[in-house]
């Protein structure tokens, strides 16, 4: 099977069409040659160098990220630069790279979808296919934000998270957005479907403090957090194609809880 077939499959899973503005040139085929034989497929969160070696240690010649690697413009390609090293490191080595970032947020059993299945969301907007709603809402089991983050910790397999709000609080209704989802409209939209925990990455203090002043209670999750995605992916594609497909033993979390 060719590496355009692979990416057929994939851009009907996840439409172009449903990635934000700022992602529509950055995605599908980013390096590599559409009818080369596909060997082995390595899905990863990040490019790294890690990731590279082993790609190149299981026979993979295509790779499969859900960041872009190069997501800000680059003018000059060198070795000695971070990208410009994985760049000829690819090439040196015949593999191909695929990213697919917003629109495998928001496609059928994209990372939107992934996690609400994994919190066993009721009443949820599973599913729904539509640009720029990133946020899956639903109701839970009712605990206290205590248990909650516990047991965010459980399922998603993380050391640590950060929470903002009482720990006696009781929550029933959950928000959750994987990556970087604590913009201003983030907490609006959660506000706004009754969540009363939202859960998401990289939040910044004015951010909390906009939380706290309208009673939603936060917790924070590392970025890495999206890669729960590729569990269903990969057995689907290997499945599709018949072509031996792994999913990237890299942690790509750089933030360590001491």
């Amino acid at each position: 099977m060719k590496v355009k077939t692979i990416l057929e499959y994939l851009e009907e899973r996840f439409p172009y069409e449903l990635a934000a503005d700022f992602d529509q040139n950055k995605i599908g085929l980013a390096l590599g040659d559409e009818e080369d034989d596909v060997k082995g497929i390595l899905c990863a969160l990040d490019l790294s160098d890690a990731v590279i070696e082993e790609a190149i240690n299981k026979n993979c010649n295509l790779i499969i990220t859900h960041h872009p690697l190069t997501f800000v413009p680059m003018t000059k390609f060198l070795k000695t630069d971070e990208k410009g090293h994985l760049i000829f490191k690819l090439i040196q080595h015949n593999i191909s790279l695929i990213a697919m970032h917003t629109n495998m947020d928001l496609g059928k059993d994209g990372v939107a979808d992934t996690l609400c299945l994994l919190f066993e969301l009721q009443n949820s907007n599973y599913g729904v296919a539509k640009k720029d709603e990133y946020i899956r809402y639903g109701n839970i089991q009712e605990m206290t934000l205590k248990e909650l983050a516990i047991k965010t910790k459980e399922i998603l397999n993380v050391d640590g998270v950060k929470v903002i709000g009482d720990l006696n609080k009781k929550i029933s209704k959950i928000g959750i957005l994987g990556g970087s989802g604590a913009h201003e409209s983030d907490i609006e939209n959660a506000i706004k479907f009754g969540c009363e925990c939202y859960i998401t990455g990289e939040i910044k203090h004015h951010i909390g403090l906009m939380a706290n002043f309208n009673n939603l209670c936060l917790i924070e999750v590392n970025h890495g957090i999206e890669k729960c995605v590729f569990k269903k992916l990969a057995k689907d594609i290997e499945c599709k194609s018949l072509i031996k497909t792994y999913i990237s033993e890299v942690d790509s979390n750089l933030f360590k809880f001491i």
